[in-house]
């Protein structure tokens, strides 16, 4: 019995102790401007420990890079004007992940692992063909700014009305919409600044 007790406390000092690991990956987000920006995988892999922010643009990648999930500290993923059409479920593995950038690509798909990404508060995915947000997106409780002009969505799922508080910009241009949808966002999301373009007569 005493057995039982003294290895319940040994793991429950091991994931205290891995919680506090998690925590220290975080980085102020005005400190995190002033971190390095690794911009190849060869020089990130070099010391992954140390990569806190990752910008490979106009690289032709078709998805994420495999190697990327290596990087457990990364706080920052800028994968701009690229060809990547999917977000998967592997993005969950980067959890100190506070700024997202896959605009300009492909994406067609976001995986429901991205509600995994609890200290997410940028999400910029605009020029894409998106149409639909997994229900899980309503797990992003620190999500403050919505960047996704250009794409396909003219609803949001319901289970993201719990980020009403949290979400402070969403930036909607370039996504026609009827009077009526666009009335729909903004009781969703009553407390956001949110950027449409004209509305339109269309079915």
């Amino acid at each position: 019995m005493k057995r039982k007790i003294i290895f319940s406390i040994i793991l429950f000092l091991l994931a205290l102790g891995v919680k506090t690991l998690d925590a220290q990956k975080l980085i102020p987000m005005e400190q995190l401007q002033n971190e390095k920006i690794y911009r190849s995988m060869e020089e990130a892999l070099k010391s992954p420990e140390s990569v806190y922010r990752l910008h490979i643009r106009k690289k032709k990648l078709n998805k994420i890079p495999q190697e990327v999930y290596l990087l457990k500290n990364l706080n920052e993923l800028v994968l701009s004007k690229n060809r990547i059409e999917e977000i998967p479920r592997e993005i969950a593995e980067l959890e100190a992940l506070q700024i997202l950038d896959l605009s300009d690509n492909r994406l067609v798909f976001i995986s429901e692992e991205i509600g995994e990404l609890y200290n997410l508060k940028k999400l910029i995915i605009y020029k894409n063909i998106l149409t639909h947000f997994p229900p899980s997106m309503g797990n992003l409780i620190n999500l403050e700014y919505l960047d996704m002009w250009s794409n396909l969505v003219f609803e949001f799922p319901e289970e993201m009305s719990k980020l009403k508080n949290s979400l402070k910009e969403i930036d909607m241009r370039v996504i026609y919409m009827t009077p009526l949808q666009q009335v729909n966002i903004k009781e969703m999301f009553p407390n956001s600044e949110i950027k449409f373009s004209r509305t339109c007569n269309c079915n």
